[in-house]
């Protein structure tokens, strides 16, 4: 009997691990199955984000109106100005700190008034960010596709999609953030981890919501050594401040007013309606995001993307600052890009069946959920983006601004700077929200409508649609244009003149 149980114990031991080697086989089967099936998927997307990018780069007008605010600034600064400075009526132009505008104040002295500088250094920027999210990921897991994974699922959103290639900060301060956790996973001990201050600093001043890099490596280092994480968090509170003072000083407090005070302007509705798209268009990726996290939580030991994914999700409260975009959405889903990646590189560094098996079914989510990450149309307005029917209406509009007689107010400040103009109220689009909130008197603008000051008002509102809504201009304002001004031309911009 023993030698007979022996025999059926001999059978069944290579029985067993024949099947455990067929499961294995089908499952990495399935799974490269599964992983071609999402590269068909994320393909489209990537190709999407080229050509939109392109379209961006090579169309010569605004897209974004923040665009026109960004290189007014940039325009003022070439020209050796304060961009932070008032008018004659006290309302400032800029919104935003310095470093991305010097950039582009650089570009404007070698290259000419273009738009192109500031949008390559965001593309630049945005491919800078995949690649340092990709490079996060990595050295988390230790899985190099997994980076990859993170880096593409980045570059196949739609805000990434739209905003990679505008004249904005957005980018630019994620990838000086994201500069610096990845500088701190390197050296996150000795007197190298004081390093990635330099990149915090500039994220800081390039945007100043970029707040979560920063305190998640203050984070991160305190939770590795309390002490050491003290020294480094007071070192990065000292660093952060230093430029304000005499950034403020040098512009008479006109830098801590617009940069600071006037992005107090908070409303839930807005919040609300960008939350409400985030996981609309991000059903799948957003629970994978939360297992990701659970996952790394559940090693127990310190993680950069442990410290910072909670605060970069917790930044989506600034689509709720008055004039917010879809823009705000960049970095909660940066985040859920790299908690992913993360998801991924830890199932498949640990090849068991329980492992694999989870790595097939996100590897399959993913691909269902490439497809239903929205078009653009679903996160722009597409008649504001590059078509040759737009920029031939708005070189007749700079040809008119340009031949028009006295003073011209319009929200596309880039109108005026190349029809060789200069205006006042540079940053129309903040005109409303400001004067709503009691933080400008519009009692001026009020009385310059009233006297005819403008010869032309070149903007985007029609002022004659008696169903207007979601304008920035104030009801004040709104009532004071139509009594006063006529419409002249409507077309992609409106164009009004003083009533007899």
């Amino acid at each position: 009997m023993a030698d007979l149980r022996a025999v059926r114990l001999s059978l069944r031991a290579p029985l067993s691990a024949r099947l455990a080697a067929s499961l294995r086989a089908v499952s990495m089967v399935l799974l490269v199955a599964a992983s071609l099936l999402l590269l068909w998927q994320l393909l489209p997307r990537l190709a999407l984000f080229v050509n939109v990018s392109v379209a961006s780069l090579r169309y010569p007008w605004v897209i974004d109106a923040a665009e026109a605010v960004n290189i007014q600034s940039a325009y003022t600064i070439a020209q050796g100005h304060d961009p932070y400075g008032t008018d004659p009526h006290g309302f400032v132009a800029t919104p935003y700190p310095p470093v991305y505008l010097a950039l582009a104040a650089l570009w404007l002295r070698l290259g000419g008034l273009s738009l192109l500088g500031g949008r390559v250094l965001s593309l630049l920027a945005t491919c800078a960010v995949a690649g340092l999210a990709g490079a996060l990921v990595a050295r988390e897991t230790g899985q190099r596709l997994a980076g990859l994974l993170a880096g593409g699922l980045f570059l196949a959103c739609g805000p990434t999609i739209v905003w990679a290639a505008f004249y904005r900060q957005d980018l630019l301060a994620l990838a000086c953030g994201l500069a610096g956790l990845v500088w701190l996973a390197r050296w996150p001990q000795g007197r190298w981890l004081y390093g990635a201050l330099v990149p915090f600093v500039l994220a800081v001043y390039t945007k100043q919501s970029a707040l979560a890099a920063p305190v998640a490596g203050c984070l991160y280092l305190l939770w590795r050594d309390r002490r050491g994480g003290l020294r480094f968090s007071l070192a990065c509170a000292a660093a952060l401040a230093l430029p304000l003072v005499p950034l403020d000083l040098l512009t008479r407090h006109g830098f801590w007013r617009q940069v600071v005070a006037d992005h107090a302007l908070w409303q839930f509705d807005s919040f609300w309606r960008h939350l409400q798209r985030l996981v609309a268009y991000h059903a799948v990726l957003l629970p994978l995001a939360a297992l990701g996290f659970v996952l790394l939580l559940r090693r127990r030991r310190p993680a950069l993307v442990v410290c910072y994914a909670p605060l970069a999700v917790g930044t989506i409260v600034g689509s709720g600052v008055v004039g917010a975009n879809n823009n705000h959405l960049l970095e909660p889903l940066l985040a859920s890009c790299i908690l992913v990646g993360a998801l991924a590189g830890l199932c498949g560094a640990r090849w068991r069946h329980p492992s694999a098996s989870a790595l097939l079914v996100a590897t399959l989510l993913l691909a269902v959920q490439l497809p239903r990450m929205g078009a653009v149309a679903a996160w722009y307005d597409t008649t504001l983006l590059p078509s040759a029917a737009r920029a031939a209406r708005l070189t007749q509009a700079t040809e008119l601004i340009r031949q028009g007689q006295g003073e011209i107010l319009t929200d596309d400040s880039f109108l005026l700077l190349r029809a060789g103009k200069d205006g006042a109220y540079q940053n129309v689009p903040m005109l409303g929200a400001l004067a709503s909130a009691g933080r400008w008197d519009e009692t001026p603008l009020l009385q310059d409508l009233a006297r005819h000051r403008f010869a032309l008002i070149v903007i985007d509102t029609d002022v004659t649609r008696p169903d207007l809504t979601g304008s920035y201009w104030s009801a004040a304002a709104l009532a004071a244009l139509q009594r006063y001004y006529r419409l002249l031309y409507r077309d992609v911009v409106f164009t009004y003149v003083p009533r007899p």
